[in-house]
Order: C-alpha cells, then structure tokens, then sequence
C-alpha cells in the first residue's frame, strides 16, 4: 500500500458523501486558528472522557489524571462480548459522530480500525493530525507527502467499530540531549525501542499554546559526556531502561506540536536528570 493511500480509500460518509469539501473554516480547528472566545474554549472540555479510559475531566483546570497500569497486567487489546478488537486504555476514541475531545489538530498520532479488521492505517505510521471537519460525519485528515492530493484522510463514521487513536510523543530514532536538574548537559541519548502504550496524563492551556504530558516507557542507548559535578565521565555508553513523562507542546503559530523534553527520569549512574529533545 503506497504510503500517502488509506486503509479506507473509497469509503464514505453517511452524513457527508464522499465529495463532501474539506472546510477551511478557522472555528473548525481552534488550536489551529486560534480561540473562538474563552467561554467556548471552556465548553470543548467540559465533558468527561470516553468512559473506556477511565480518565476524569476536572473543568477549568483541564487536568486529567490516570494511573498507569504495569504493562504485565495491561492486556493487548480489550475484548467485548461478540469478540471483537476494541479500544485499548491508552487509546482514545472515534465511532459514529463521537470524537474524542483529547483529540487535536497539530499533535501526531497512530489510527488503529476496530472490530474484525483490526488493522493500523498509513501502513502503522504515526502522522501529525490536520483536521477534523464539523458535521455529524466529520472527515479526519492527516499529514501527506502529496500536498497537493492528500489521500490520507477517512470519516468518522466509516467503521461501525470505530478507531482507536494512540499518542504518539517519543518514537525510534529520537535523539535527546541528557541534562541534569540545572540543565547542564552531561550526555546524549538515542531511543532504541518505546512502548506502543504512550498515555496521555495531564494536558494544559497557557495563552496560546497547549500542552500535553505523556508517560512513556523506553530503552535508551546512553553515551556520557561528563558528570553532573562538571568532571569528565569515566563511562561510555550503557542501555538503560527509563519511565518518564514527554512533554509535548503546540502554539497557535505551528501547524506541528513537538516533544521538548522528558521529565521524571532517574538514571541510577547520574540520579535525576532530563531529556532534552534535539531538534
């Protein structure tokens, strides 16, 4: 399948058709184009999340909290009584009309389809989010390398199971540089390998920009390049396994939201440390 073709091309929406226009409009996307007014703004996040996350919603401070279970007792995939595939804890979720609130244009994103075809779209790809239409059937469109035929879209309401949305902060190949608790830089870091079970945790509004907490876990390759004293590191390199919180940012002004750093890291050679995105 060609990178920039969909699982679900052809597929239609009940509500909108399939030559249904992609609106350009600036309500559609606030954290694209700004905020309406701040009594809407407060109104997106005044209901609850889907109830399968069993993450709560507190109004006006836009906190969400969720405690992450060990990945021993985490199943794969959560099973209903007809035995379909349905939504796993960290995923959020797209069915009929429904889109989860949590998801927003800027910030990237794995699709998995629900039910008997449960199957990832874009061949697996995390893709930065676009757009999401208005409309009972809202098309949901994605990043493209074709800009100017962008098939990387679908419509809510195409799957009668859904999909699951997955947050993606922290992938493969990622570099970071390693700082201690006053930023000064002591190493480097490259992600080996991350848990697919990325879990969105806080999420806060500062001005204009919007700000996400994820918890990950990863293996890292570490290379050292001194000691939090300032000293000259006697060690190399060394694989070390970390749980931390990625904090990912997105302003009005960037079509893109980025990961800054990860925070909540204890490396037992160095002690309390960050991980500071190389851009």
């Amino acid at each position: 399948m060609p990178f920039d073709q969909t699982a679900d091309e052809g597929c239609f929406s009940r509500h909108g058709g399939a030559t249904a226009e992609l609106e350009d409009d600036a309500n559609n996307n606030p954290y694209l184009d700004g905020w309406r007014n701040d009594g809407e703004r407060d109104d997106i996040f005044e209901k609850t999340r889907h109830s399968a996350l069993q993450m709560p919603l507190e109004k006006g401070g836009f906190t969400k909290l969720m405690k992450l279970e060990d990945k021993e007792n985490d199943e794969s995939n959560s099973i209903n009584d007809c035995g379909l595939i349905c939504l796993r804890k960290h995923e959020l979720s797209v069915e009929g009309v429904h889109v989860d609130q949590c998801i927003l244009p800027g910030f990237k994103y794995k699709v998995r389809r629900l039910g008997v075809k449960n199957k990832y779209l874009f061949e697996g790809r995390a893709l930065h989010l676009l757009s999401i239409s208005q409309g009972y059937g809202k098309r949901i469109t994605f990043e493209s390398k074709i800009k100017n035929l962008n098939s990387n879209y679908f419509w809510s309401d195409s799957n009668d199971d859904g999909y699951g949305f997955s947050l993606i902060a922290v992938e493969h190949g990622d570099k970071f540089t390693i700082c201690n608790l006053r930023r000064r830089p002591i190493g480097h870091a490259i992600v080996e390998d991350v848990d697919e079970t990325q879990t969105e945790i806080n999420s806060k509004i500062d001005g204009t920009e919007i700000t996400k907490e994820v918890g990950i876990r990863m293996r890292c390759r570490v290379r050292y390049t001194s000691e939090p004293h300032g000293m000259m590191s006697l060690r190399r390199e060394e694989t070390v396994f970390i749980n931390g919180l990625a904090v990912v940012a997105k302003s009005r002004t960037n079509l893109k939201a980025v990961t800054k750093l990860i925070k909540n890291i204890e490396l037992m050679s160095v002690g309390p440390c960050l991980f500071v995105k190389e851009q």
